[in-house]
This record gives C-alpha cells, sequence and structure tokens, in this order.
C-alpha cells in the first residue's frame, strides 16, 4: 500500500515498523529514492516527553542533565501481554514493538554497529514462537547497551539508565533524574529532578510530517533514517537464528 501511494505521487505517513522484514525495508527506501518520495514512519514514542527528555540531556551539551560522552545505556520493558492477538508469527515482538525501542536508541546515540541476542518463551505463555528478547548492543560511537523486553511478565515496568563521563541520567518508569559520576570509590552525588521536555507525542510528529511536505525538512522518521531502525530489529533476529552476533555491515 505505501509502494502504491508513493508511486501515485502522494506524501506518506506508515504505521511502525515500516515493512514486514529486512528486504521489504530496503526495497521501500529504493522506491522511496526513485521517486524522490516524501515518506516517513509513525515512530511516535521518541516524541513522548521522556523520550524527548533523554534525548535532549544526551545530545545537548549545554543540558543541564547532560551525562557527557556516553559509555553505557540500560533500556528494560517488561510488559504484561499475556494474550498474543496479532502478535503470532515468528519474532513478533521485534518486528512490532523493539522497533519502537531501537528507534529510540538510535535518536538516542546513533546507529548500531552489533547486536548479540537472545530469546526465549516462558513454558506457560500462550504465545507459539518466543516473545522474550535480550541483548548486548554494540553503539557506532562506542557506547554498549544492554537491552531487555519481555511480553510475559507478570508485572509492568520500563527503567532506562544513561551513564557517561559526566553522570547518570535515569527514568525509572516514574521519575527522570540526574546525577554527577562520582569519582570516589563507592561515591555517590545528589540526585537531581529533570524537567521533562514540552512534548506531544503523534502531534509533534504529525507537525514534523507537515514540515517535510511542505518546507522539505527531513526528520529523524523518514523512511531513510528508519532504515536503521529496521537494521536493528534484523540484527536481533539473525543473532538469535544464527546464534551468534550480528554486525551491522553484514546486512549490506
Amino acid at each position: 500500500m505505501t509502494t502504491k501511494a508513493i508511486e501515485a505521487g502522494l506524501p506518506v505517513l506508515v504505521e511502525k515498523g515500516m515493512a514486514p522484514d529486512w528486504a521489504s525495508a530496503r526495497q521501500l527506501l529504493a522506491t522511496v529514492q526513485k521517486h524522490n518520495a516524501v515518506a516517513c514512519v509513525a515512530q511516535n514514542y521518541r516524541y513522548n516527553p521522556v523520550e524527548r527528555t533523554l534525548a535532549e540531556g544526551i545530545n545537548n551539551p549545554d543540558h543541564p542533565a547532560h551525562p557527557g560522552r556516553v559509555h553505557m545505556i540500560t533500556y528494560t520493558q517488561n510488559r504484561v501481554r499475556p494474550v498474543p492477538r496479532t502478535l503470532t508469527y515468528p519474532f513478533a515482538s521485534v518486528w512490532d514493538m523493539s522497533c519502537h525501542h531501537f528507534d529510540n536508541l538510535h535518536a538516542w546515540l546513533g546507529p548500531m554497529r552489533a547486536m548479540t541476542a537472545f530469546s526465549w518463551g516462558a513454558d506457560f505463555s500462550a504465545y507459539e514462537h518466543d516473545n522474550n528478547t535480550a541483548a548486548h548492543i554494540e553503539f557506532a560511537n562506542g557506547a554498549q547497551g544492554h537491552y531487555l523486553h519481555t511480553h510475559d511478565a507478570a508485572r509492568a515496568n520500563v527503567e532506562i539508565q544513561v551513564h557517561g563521563e559526566r553522570g547518570a541520567l535515569v527514568h525509572d518508569g516514574e521519575t527522570t533524574t540526574f546525577n554527577e559520576r562520582p569519582i570516589e570509590q563507592f561515591g555517590t552525588r545528589p540526585i537531581q529532578p529533570v524537567t521533562l521536555e514540552d512534548a506531544h507525542g503523534e502531534a509533534d510528529l504529525l507537525r514534523d510530517f507537515h514540515a517535510y511536505i511542505t518546507q522539505g525538512k527531513e526528520p529523524g522518521v523518514s523512511i531513510r533514517h528508519n532504515l536503521e531502525t529496521m537494521a536493528a530489529c534484523e540484527m536481533m533476529v539473525r543473532s538469535i537464528t544464527d546464534g551468534k552476533t550480528c554486525r551491522r555491515e553484514e546486512l549490506g
């Protein structure tokens, strides 16, 4: 449907993930480039207040909660989702939900260069295929990440920790805080609340899409940029399937 709309000369906003697999994602980008099309992906998570605040803190050196050069990030989301509904195909949790998380990570730290991933299912789960994943991620900028996403959790929670040369920027599911990095053994520093950015989710996404159409300002959710999110999903799938680390250059 997206390809047909592009070929008809229309600007397109497609739901996440922008394609059901890596080959289709690359083909869609080729279609966009062939027609010089305006096309974006509805990756709305990056437009939410917490995610926008983390992006600003990480990437703006003048932000009071700037952690400095990041060496480590942990990203955990446990979800209480016992009914598969439409997530009945292999790696559904990756293509349907991890694409949001990987888009956030890409917005915060840039592209990933390698991933070592694992998957499992609980013996009581109603899911036919594994719907819980974990990964060690290497980013192109040198940062390292630990990622965990589950659907078989008994309590929902999200936690994101960003540790850098200057300090730690942490969201615990309820509050977002910052502390400077201690320099003494087992030291601590005061934990300071971080004011969230004024962000409006999908409304901001639509403003960026409109600006792309009317002013040519390409946003981070364009098809071209979102290909790296799809690459992260594909690295996870290949790493789990092959039982080894998958590197970005292997995808072409």
